[in-house]
Protein backbone atom coordinates (compact mmCIF):
# COMPACT_ATOMS: atom_id res chain seq x y z
CA UNK A 1 0.00 0.00 0.00
CA UNK A 2 3.03 2.79 1.24
CA UNK A 3 4.91 1.52 -2.28
CA UNK A 4 1.13 2.41 -4.36
CA UNK A 5 0.55 5.42 -2.45
CA UNK A 6 4.21 6.63 -3.34
CA UNK A 7 4.04 5.95 -6.98
CA UNK A 8 0.31 7.41 -7.24
CA UNK A 9 0.22 10.03 -4.74
CA UNK A 10 0.18 12.42 -7.42
CA UNK A 11 -3.08 10.64 -9.49
CA UNK A 12 -4.69 10.80 -6.25
CA UNK A 13 -4.31 14.49 -5.12
CA UNK A 14 -5.41 15.12 -9.02
CA UNK A 15 -8.53 13.54 -8.45
CA UNK A 16 -9.18 14.65 -5.05
CA UNK A 17 -8.42 18.23 -5.76
CA UNK A 18 -11.02 18.14 -8.68
CA UNK A 19 -13.80 15.94 -6.32
CA UNK A 20 -13.27 18.83 -3.70
CA UNK A 21 -13.33 21.85 -6.34
CA UNK A 22 -16.37 20.51 -7.75
CA UNK A 23 -18.18 19.45 -4.65
CA UNK A 24 -17.13 22.59 -2.66
CA UNK A 25 -17.08 25.38 -5.45
CA UNK A 26 -19.32 28.13 -3.68
CA UNK A 27 -16.81 27.80 -0.42
CA UNK A 28 -13.70 27.87 -2.10
CA UNK A 29 -14.00 30.16 -4.88
CA UNK A 30 -13.49 33.34 -2.95
CA UNK A 31 -10.41 31.90 -1.91
CA UNK A 32 -9.39 30.35 -4.81
CA UNK A 33 -10.20 34.11 -6.87
CA UNK A 34 -7.67 35.38 -4.68
CA UNK A 35 -4.64 33.11 -5.44
CA UNK A 36 -2.48 34.94 -7.72
CA UNK A 37 -2.36 32.56 -10.77
CA UNK A 38 0.20 34.23 -12.92
CA UNK A 39 2.84 34.18 -9.73
CA UNK A 40 2.02 30.47 -8.88
CA UNK A 41 2.31 29.54 -12.57
CA UNK A 42 5.42 31.28 -13.16
CA UNK A 43 7.00 30.02 -9.74
CA UNK A 44 6.54 26.37 -10.42
CA UNK A 45 7.47 26.82 -13.79
CA UNK A 46 10.81 28.40 -11.95
CA UNK A 47 11.24 25.28 -9.68
CA UNK A 48 10.80 22.62 -12.54
CA UNK A 49 13.36 24.41 -14.74
CA UNK A 50 15.70 25.00 -12.17
CA UNK A 51 16.87 21.16 -11.65
CA UNK A 52 17.70 20.94 -15.27
CA UNK A 53 20.93 20.08 -16.55
CA UNK A 54 21.57 21.76 -19.59
CA UNK A 55 24.72 20.48 -20.58
CA UNK A 56 23.35 16.99 -20.52
CA UNK A 57 20.57 18.61 -23.20
CA UNK A 58 23.06 19.49 -25.75
CA UNK A 59 23.93 15.78 -25.70
CA UNK A 60 20.98 14.94 -27.84
CA UNK A 61 22.45 17.83 -30.30
CA UNK A 62 24.33 15.02 -32.00
CA UNK A 63 21.13 13.27 -33.20
CA UNK A 64 18.53 15.91 -33.68
CA UNK A 65 16.41 13.42 -35.99
CA UNK A 66 14.58 12.59 -32.81
CA UNK A 67 14.18 16.31 -31.19
CA UNK A 68 12.95 17.25 -34.65
CA UNK A 69 10.21 14.71 -34.61
CA UNK A 70 9.14 15.04 -30.93
CA UNK A 71 8.67 18.78 -31.79
CA UNK A 72 6.92 18.44 -34.68
CA UNK A 73 4.58 15.95 -33.14
CA UNK A 74 3.66 17.77 -29.94
CA UNK A 75 3.66 21.31 -31.66
CA UNK A 76 2.53 19.53 -35.22
CA UNK A 77 0.18 16.69 -35.29
CA UNK A 78 -1.28 16.86 -31.76
CA UNK A 79 -2.97 20.93 -32.63
CA UNK A 80 -3.86 19.67 -36.27
CA UNK A 81 -5.66 16.38 -35.60
CA UNK A 82 -7.44 19.02 -32.70
CA UNK A 83 -8.29 21.41 -34.69
CA UNK A 84 -9.85 18.57 -37.41
CA UNK A 85 -12.21 17.41 -34.91
CA UNK A 86 -13.20 20.79 -32.96
CA UNK A 87 -16.47 21.25 -35.56
CA UNK A 88 -18.03 17.86 -34.06
CA UNK A 89 -17.51 18.94 -30.30
CA UNK A 90 -19.96 21.38 -28.12
CA UNK A 91 -18.22 24.71 -27.90
CA UNK A 92 -16.28 24.52 -24.75
CA UNK A 93 -15.18 21.11 -24.71
CA UNK A 94 -13.77 22.13 -28.38
CA UNK A 95 -12.08 25.08 -27.06
CA UNK A 96 -10.68 23.29 -24.22
CA UNK A 97 -9.21 19.97 -26.51
CA UNK A 98 -7.76 22.88 -28.58
CA UNK A 99 -6.26 24.30 -26.15
CA UNK A 100 -5.00 20.93 -24.30
CA UNK A 101 -3.53 20.21 -27.60
CA UNK A 102 -1.28 23.68 -28.20
CA UNK A 103 0.34 23.98 -24.95
CA UNK A 104 4.15 22.47 -24.93
CA UNK A 105 5.63 19.23 -23.34
CA UNK A 106 5.55 19.05 -19.51
CA UNK A 107 8.73 19.11 -17.87
CA UNK A 108 7.32 17.77 -14.91
CA UNK A 109 7.11 13.89 -16.11
CA UNK A 110 8.07 13.59 -19.77
CA UNK A 111 11.99 12.78 -18.77
CA UNK A 112 10.55 10.68 -15.47
CA UNK A 113 8.83 8.52 -18.29
CA UNK A 114 11.72 8.51 -20.21
CA UNK A 115 14.12 7.13 -17.37
CA UNK A 116 11.38 5.01 -16.39
CA UNK A 117 10.81 3.48 -19.67
CA UNK A 118 14.98 3.14 -20.26
CA UNK A 119 15.10 5.68 -22.57
CA UNK A 120 17.51 8.69 -23.43
CA UNK A 121 16.21 11.63 -21.10
CA UNK A 122 18.56 14.64 -22.68
CA UNK A 123 16.04 14.40 -25.78
CA UNK A 124 12.83 14.56 -23.66
CA UNK A 125 15.07 17.07 -21.67
CA UNK A 126 16.01 19.13 -25.01
CA UNK A 127 12.23 19.02 -26.27
CA UNK A 128 10.79 20.29 -23.09
CA UNK A 129 12.98 23.28 -23.01
CA UNK A 130 12.48 24.14 -26.48
CA UNK A 131 8.84 23.63 -26.33
CA UNK A 132 8.44 25.52 -22.89
CA UNK A 133 10.36 28.53 -24.54
CA UNK A 134 8.52 28.69 -27.97
CA UNK A 135 5.27 28.40 -26.46
CA UNK A 136 4.59 32.20 -26.07
CA UNK A 137 4.35 32.05 -29.66
CA UNK A 138 3.34 29.09 -30.94
CA UNK A 139 0.10 28.55 -28.57
CA UNK A 140 -1.09 31.59 -29.76
CA UNK A 141 -1.14 31.17 -32.98
CA UNK A 142 -2.35 27.75 -33.27
CA UNK A 143 -5.16 29.21 -31.18
CA UNK A 144 -6.15 32.24 -32.98
CA UNK A 145 -6.36 30.69 -36.08
CA UNK A 146 -8.32 27.27 -34.54
CA UNK A 147 -10.65 29.14 -31.86
CA UNK A 148 -11.40 32.62 -33.84
CA UNK A 149 -14.57 31.31 -35.33
CA UNK A 150 -15.24 29.40 -31.72
CA UNK A 151 -15.27 32.78 -29.94
CA UNK A 152 -17.36 34.48 -32.53
CA UNK A 153 -19.81 32.18 -31.76
CA UNK A 154 -19.70 32.46 -28.25
CA UNK A 155 -20.17 36.32 -28.68
CA UNK A 156 -16.20 36.69 -27.90
CA UNK A 157 -12.90 37.77 -29.13
CA UNK A 158 -9.82 36.45 -29.31
CA UNK A 159 -6.53 38.68 -28.06
CA UNK A 160 -3.57 36.33 -29.25
CA UNK A 161 -1.08 39.46 -28.68
CA UNK A 162 -2.31 39.16 -25.10
CA UNK A 163 -1.71 35.52 -24.90
CA UNK A 164 1.99 35.86 -26.11
CA UNK A 165 2.85 38.20 -23.30
CA UNK A 166 0.88 36.33 -20.83
CA UNK A 167 2.97 33.29 -21.95
CA UNK A 168 5.84 34.85 -22.19
CA UNK A 169 6.24 36.22 -18.35
CA UNK A 170 5.12 32.89 -16.94
CA UNK A 171 6.58 30.57 -18.84
CA UNK A 172 9.39 32.20 -20.85
CA UNK A 173 11.08 34.12 -18.32
CA UNK A 174 11.12 31.58 -15.59
CA UNK A 175 12.53 28.95 -17.09
CA UNK A 176 15.15 31.22 -19.10
CA UNK A 177 15.97 32.80 -15.29
CA UNK A 178 16.36 29.16 -13.96
CA UNK A 179 18.83 28.07 -16.45
CA UNK A 180 20.95 31.35 -16.32
CA UNK A 181 21.09 30.88 -12.05
CA UNK A 182 22.37 27.16 -12.45
CA UNK A 183 25.76 28.82 -14.23
CA UNK A 184 26.38 29.56 -10.13
CA UNK A 185 27.81 26.50 -9.36
CA UNK A 186 26.97 26.27 -5.65
CA UNK A 187 23.22 26.60 -6.87
CA UNK A 188 23.53 24.46 -9.69
CA UNK A 189 24.82 21.82 -7.34
CA UNK A 190 22.15 22.47 -4.55
CA UNK A 191 18.98 22.14 -6.74
CA UNK A 192 20.27 18.93 -8.51
CA UNK A 193 20.52 17.28 -5.38
CA UNK A 194 17.33 18.24 -4.17
CA UNK A 195 15.49 17.52 -7.59
CA UNK A 196 12.83 14.85 -5.86
CA UNK A 197 11.98 18.28 -3.21
CA UNK A 198 11.35 20.65 -5.34
CA UNK A 199 9.79 18.27 -8.27
CA UNK A 200 7.14 17.56 -4.99
CA UNK A 201 6.80 21.33 -4.04
CA UNK A 202 6.24 21.85 -7.92
CA UNK A 203 3.93 18.98 -8.49
CA UNK A 204 1.85 20.86 -5.31
CA UNK A 205 1.73 24.04 -7.15
CA UNK A 206 0.24 22.61 -10.25
CA UNK A 207 -2.64 20.30 -8.06
CA UNK A 208 -3.28 23.78 -6.14
CA UNK A 209 -3.82 24.95 -10.20
CA UNK A 210 -6.26 22.14 -10.74
CA UNK A 211 -8.05 22.83 -7.23
CA UNK A 212 -8.62 26.46 -8.82
CA UNK A 213 -9.98 25.25 -12.22
CA UNK A 214 -12.20 22.66 -10.86
CA UNK A 215 -13.86 25.41 -8.54
CA UNK A 216 -14.49 27.63 -11.42
CA UNK A 217 -15.74 24.61 -13.37
CA UNK A 218 -17.64 23.84 -10.40
CA UNK A 219 -19.43 27.01 -10.36
CA UNK A 220 -20.13 26.95 -13.77
CA UNK A 221 -22.25 23.42 -14.10
CA UNK A 222 -24.11 25.09 -10.94
CA UNK A 223 -25.09 27.93 -12.19
CA UNK A 224 -26.44 25.67 -15.43
CA UNK A 225 -30.05 26.03 -14.02
CA UNK A 226 -32.39 23.74 -15.67
CA UNK A 227 -29.74 21.98 -17.54
CA UNK A 228 -28.48 18.58 -17.46
CA UNK A 229 -25.27 17.89 -16.29
CA UNK A 230 -23.51 16.91 -19.76
CA UNK A 231 -22.26 13.40 -18.99
CA UNK A 232 -22.05 12.29 -22.51
CA UNK A 233 -20.55 14.97 -23.63
CA UNK A 234 -17.44 14.70 -20.52
CA UNK A 235 -17.40 11.66 -21.92
CA UNK A 236 -16.32 11.97 -25.25
CA UNK A 237 -14.60 14.41 -24.07
CA UNK A 238 -12.25 11.75 -22.48
CA UNK A 239 -12.32 9.40 -25.47
CA UNK A 240 -11.01 12.79 -27.87
CA UNK A 241 -8.35 14.01 -25.50
CA UNK A 242 -7.08 9.98 -24.75
CA UNK A 243 -7.03 9.66 -28.61
CA UNK A 244 -4.69 12.27 -29.31
CA UNK A 245 -2.28 11.58 -26.83
CA UNK A 246 -2.19 8.59 -28.42
CA UNK A 247 -1.78 9.48 -31.53
CA UNK A 248 0.66 11.04 -30.67
CA UNK A 249 3.14 8.77 -28.85
CA UNK A 250 2.80 6.27 -31.10
CA UNK A 251 2.86 8.16 -34.19
CA UNK A 252 6.39 10.25 -32.45
CA UNK A 253 7.83 6.33 -32.21
CA UNK A 254 6.99 5.58 -35.17
CA UNK A 255 8.33 8.29 -36.90
CA UNK A 256 11.13 8.19 -34.82
CA UNK A 257 11.83 4.54 -35.86
CA UNK A 258 11.10 5.16 -40.02
CA UNK A 259 14.27 7.66 -39.64
CA UNK A 260 16.43 5.63 -37.97
CA UNK A 261 16.67 6.95 -34.63
CA UNK A 262 18.14 4.26 -32.17
CA UNK A 263 15.30 2.89 -29.58
CA UNK A 264 16.27 4.93 -26.30
CA UNK A 265 15.61 8.16 -28.54
CA UNK A 266 12.47 6.71 -29.83
CA UNK A 267 11.31 6.16 -26.18
CA UNK A 268 12.05 10.07 -25.01
CA UNK A 269 10.47 11.32 -28.53
CA UNK A 270 7.37 9.31 -27.52
CA UNK A 271 6.71 10.44 -24.51
CA UNK A 272 8.11 13.98 -24.95
CA UNK A 273 6.05 14.06 -28.47
CA UNK A 274 2.96 13.38 -26.79
CA UNK A 275 2.86 14.79 -23.39
CA UNK A 276 1.22 18.20 -22.08
CA UNK A 277 1.55 20.60 -19.47
CA UNK A 278 -0.88 20.45 -17.32
CA UNK A 279 -0.13 23.72 -15.28
CA UNK A 280 0.44 25.80 -18.48
CA UNK A 281 -2.59 24.18 -20.22
CA UNK A 282 -4.84 25.13 -17.10
CA UNK A 283 -3.23 28.91 -16.95
CA UNK A 284 -4.20 29.11 -20.97
CA UNK A 285 -7.98 28.00 -20.10
CA UNK A 286 -8.37 30.00 -17.34
CA UNK A 287 -7.95 32.81 -19.25
CA UNK A 288 -10.74 31.80 -21.69
CA UNK A 289 -13.25 31.34 -19.43
CA UNK A 290 -14.97 34.46 -19.74
CA UNK A 291 -14.82 32.93 -23.70
CA UNK A 292 -15.79 29.50 -23.60
CA UNK A 293 -17.33 28.81 -19.72
CA UNK A 294 -15.94 26.66 -17.46
CA UNK A 295 -15.52 23.84 -18.77
CA UNK A 296 -13.21 24.38 -21.58
CA UNK A 297 -10.65 23.66 -18.10
CA UNK A 298 -11.86 20.00 -18.34
CA UNK A 299 -9.96 18.66 -21.26
CA UNK A 300 -6.49 19.91 -20.10
CA UNK A 301 -7.23 17.97 -16.98
CA UNK A 302 -8.78 14.92 -18.32
CA UNK A 303 -5.42 15.28 -20.97
CA UNK A 304 -3.17 15.33 -17.97
CA UNK A 305 -4.60 11.97 -16.13
CA UNK A 306 -5.09 9.87 -18.98
CA UNK A 307 -1.14 10.55 -19.83
CA UNK A 308 -0.32 10.03 -16.18
CA UNK A 309 -2.42 6.27 -16.37
CA UNK A 310 -2.00 5.41 -19.91
CA UNK A 311 2.06 6.27 -19.61
CA UNK A 312 2.80 4.08 -16.90
CA UNK A 313 2.30 1.26 -18.25
CA UNK A 314 3.60 1.96 -21.81
CA UNK A 315 6.72 2.92 -19.95
CA UNK A 316 6.68 -0.71 -17.89
CA UNK A 317 6.22 -2.47 -21.60
CA UNK A 318 9.34 -0.49 -22.83
CA UNK A 319 11.23 -1.14 -20.14
CA UNK A 320 10.39 -5.02 -20.20
CA UNK A 321 11.06 -5.32 -23.93
CA UNK A 322 14.54 -3.39 -22.89
CA UNK A 323 15.64 -6.24 -20.37
CA UNK A 324 14.10 -8.94 -22.46
CA UNK A 325 16.78 -7.83 -25.55
CA UNK A 326 19.30 -7.29 -22.99
CA UNK A 327 18.96 -10.79 -21.91
CA UNK A 328 18.62 -11.87 -25.12
CA UNK A 329 21.94 -10.60 -26.27
CA UNK A 330 23.90 -11.63 -23.27
CA UNK A 331 22.85 -15.01 -24.00
CA UNK A 332 24.49 -14.72 -28.16
CA UNK A 333 26.97 -13.59 -26.45
CA UNK A 334 27.65 -16.29 -24.05
CA UNK A 335 27.39 -18.63 -26.59
CA UNK A 336 29.34 -17.12 -28.98
CA UNK A 337 32.17 -17.05 -26.32
CA UNK A 338 31.63 -20.85 -25.54
CA UNK A 339 31.81 -22.11 -29.71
Amino acid sequence: MKRFLVRRWFLLGLLSALVLGFWQAPTLKPYTDRVPRALLVAAVMFGMALPLEARRMWLAIRRPHAVLVAVAVTFGLIPLVAWSVTAALPLPIAAGVMIAASVPCTIATASVWTRRAGGNDAVSLLVTMMTNLSCFLVTPAWLYLALGELAARAQGTLDPVRLVKRLALVVMVPVLAAQGLRLWRPLAQWATRRKIPLGVACQLGTLTMVLIGATRSGTVIRSMNGTSFPWSELVLMVLVVNGLHMLGLFTAVGAARALGVPREDRIAVGFAGSQKTLLVGLDVASEYVTTFGGLALLPMIAYHGCQLMFDTVVADRFRRRGQEAACEENDEAALADTT
